[in-house]
């Protein structure tokens, strides 16, 4: 209702209705939802709030989105700060309404230019108005063109599960968390960074080839295990997994993360995780599954936590831990125990992106006609569009490609005139086209 009314009103939230807005976490907590079995009226009252084509993009996203809890992302945001990321250019492919973020430090975040992919589009609108000053994209990661090697950071809770995606650039089907770390490993630069929180399969499928794809450019930084109880307040029990790679042109132990091993008989686990149990936040258990035996993470124990954080050799004292029953404490305790294993200021900022966040145009009536990754020219220097900004261009271009990209920006913008303005003159855009085509031959 919010969104229909700054709809209505043409406009962006006010700060009392970004708070509004920000309750909202996400189709995927509320799948239920759409089996018809239960909120009969609730989904009812959704269908009289969105069109039908709306409500489709809806259903899908309920099946491979979750929610992130906040702790998990401040402590995500922790690890990055650490290994020394201090801002940049920041991609997140499947943002939601934004948590990522929203839970980021501030002086990071004005030192950073966010670039935001939200596939549903109601979520994407909460996304526009929550996050204001982020270029958002509301279609799926597989529409939105983004340039190679140009993002330092590249931080997310994929979508995962079954769902099956065409790589364009790779021309194969894969599995849609499989996809996103693949077209995220090509747009990522040299020395940035991959967080993602992903399905455990990624790390454990025995089909290792996307991994050893990755291992050719990229170091893996740390791997963490989450317990199934870690993302219950999103309504499901899953084991999930926080991956962070470093891409280099000089990768190694490679043999350490791409190989999975044997584990518990029936199943098969991530030699980097057979390696490191102490990285796993909890007791890996075989339960019963509808499809047979399948593998699970329980949480820890109170004994097994305090066993973990002792063998972690972690500062803080486990009395204190101990004395304190809150499960966010808990929680926070094996976390920044882990915190002290990954290394430190391992990142160091791109020595050109200054071009990424500083010095950028809005997109206006005057260069609506750029295409999206269209260039445009002001004062000598081209610009690329990306969303609703314009973005320097880190490449230098001759004479030549300046006086080609106004000429098209002529012929552009007279068969914008001609096709939406009829009835006014010609003249001015005839003859600005003439004099680009004049000095372009």
């Amino acid at each position: 209702q919010v969104l229909n009314k700054l709809k209505m009103e043409g406009r962006m939230a006010t700060r009392n209705e970004q708070t509004k807005l920000s309750r909202f976490i996400g189709w995927g907590t509320i799948s239920e939802l759409f089996s018809g079995k239960r909120y009969v009226s609730e989904y009812q009252q959704l269908k009289n709030l969105v069109t039908p084509e709306e409500l489709e993009k809806i259903k899908t996203s309920s099946l491979t989105s979750f929610y992130t809890p906040y702790e998990v992302a401040t402590w995500i945001w922790k690890i990055l700060l650490r290994m020394g990321f201090c801002g940049g250019n920041i991609l997140d492919p499947s943002a939601g309404t934004g948590l990522f973020e929203m839970t980021a430090n501030k002086d990071l975040l004005d030192d950073s230019m966010m670039t935001l992919i939200e596939m549903d589009s109601i979520t994407g609108n909460i996304l526009e108005n929550l996050m204001q000053t982020a270029t958002v994209y509301k279609k799926p990661y597989q529409e939105v063109r983004l340039r190679e090697n140009s993002f330092d950071l590249a931080i997310s809770n994929i979508p995962f599960g079954d769902v099956m995606v065409y790589d364009s650039e790779e021309k194969q089907t894969r599995t849609i968390h499989n996809f996103f770390f693949s077209k995220t490993a090509r747009v990522v630069r040299e020395g940035g960074i991959i967080a993602f929180i992903t399905s455990r399969y990624f790390l454990d499928a025995k089909d290792s080839k996307l991994r050893a794809k990755l291992s050719e450019n990229y170091n893996l930084v740390a791997a963490f295990r989450f317990n199934n109880m870690t993302f219950s307040d999103a309504n499901t029990e899953v084991v999930s997994d926080l991956v962070i790679l470093q891409k280099t042109s000089t990768p190694i132990n490679s043999d350490l993360w791409v190989p999975t091993v044997s584990y518990l008989q029936n199943h098969t686990i991530n030699r980097y995780f057979s390696a490191r149990p102490h990285f796993v936040i909890g007791t890996p258990k075989e339960v019963s599954g509808p499809f047979g035996p399948t593998l699970t993470v329980e949480p820890f124990t109170k004994e097994e936590e305090k066993y973990a954080i002792r063998e972690l050799g972690f500062k803080t004292s486990v009395n204190d831990y101990l004395a304190n029953d809150s499960a966010k404490y808990v929680k926070a305790t094996i976390m920044d125990a882990l915190l002290e294993i990954v290394p430190e200021n391992i990142y160091e900022p791109a020595e050109d992106n200054s071009y990424a966040y500083e010095d950028y145009l809005v997109v206006d009536e005057k260069t609506s006609s750029v295409k999206e990754s269209g260039l445009y020219v002001e004062e000598n220097k081209v610009y690329i569009r990306e969303g609703l900004k314009l973005l320097p261009y880190k490449y230098q271009f001759s004479d030549r490609v300046f006086q080609y990209i106004r000429l098209k920006e002529a012929v552009d913008m007279l068969l914008s005139v001609q096709a939406e303005s009829f009835h006014l003159s010609l003249k001015g855009y005839l003859d600005a086209l003439s004099d680009e085509y004049d000095q372009f031959v």
